[in-house]
């Protein structure tokens, strides 16, 4: 049986939060409420979540600085899902590391839609990042961050060095 996606949802108006949490569940997606992110810290180090759909008018916290902290904690994608409709809004969700921007009111659909199209781009970006490593001995080489680690501690290269390997010259 495959794994269901785990969606965050972060919304305070009620009725909204249940529209999207039916929607997902109905979608085949797990989800997890919260009507603030005052607690965010703690609930992202309790469980793994794929998704998060963040309002932005939120009490305690705006979407805009609770989107600014959760970045501090993962890079999973993040869609703002606000009221807050103008063209700033929307700038400012982005800037401040949203993933995509849904207005309300919106099309139920439209929202699993769109939280389907991020799952799948963070699944190709992150599958891209895993495949080019070298493992020799307790040395790890990962090409696509050129990064370099020993005993799980990352060593600190410079890029020159990943640029003489055979695959980047030419």
């Amino acid at each position: 049986m495959e794994n269901k996606k785990k969606i965050l949802i972060i919304e305070d108006d009620l009725d909204i939060c249940l529209i999207e949490e039916t929607y997902l569940q109905a979608s085949m997606f797990q989800t997890t409420t919260l009507n603030d992110g005052l607690n965010i810290e703690e609930v992202l180090q309790k469980e793994h979540f794929d998704l998060i759909l963040l309002d932005i008018m939120l009490p305690g916290i705006n979407g805009y600085d609770l989107c600014q902290k959760i970045r501090q904690l993962t890079d999973i994608p993040i869609i703002m899902v606000t009221a807050k409709n103008q063209l700033l809004d929307k700038i400012t969700g982005l800037n401040t590391g949203g993933d995509d921007f849904i207005s309300k009111p919106f099309d139920p659909a439209e929202l699993v839609a769109r939280v389907r199209a991020q799952l799948r781009q963070y699944d190709r970006l992150k599958q891209k990042d895993e495949i080019e490593s070298i493992q020799i001995g307790k040395l790890t080489l990962f090409l696509k961050s050129w990064k370099v680690f020993k005993d799980g501690h990352e060593i600190k290269l410079p890029h020159r060095e990943f640029e003489l390997h055979p695959k980047y010259t030419s």
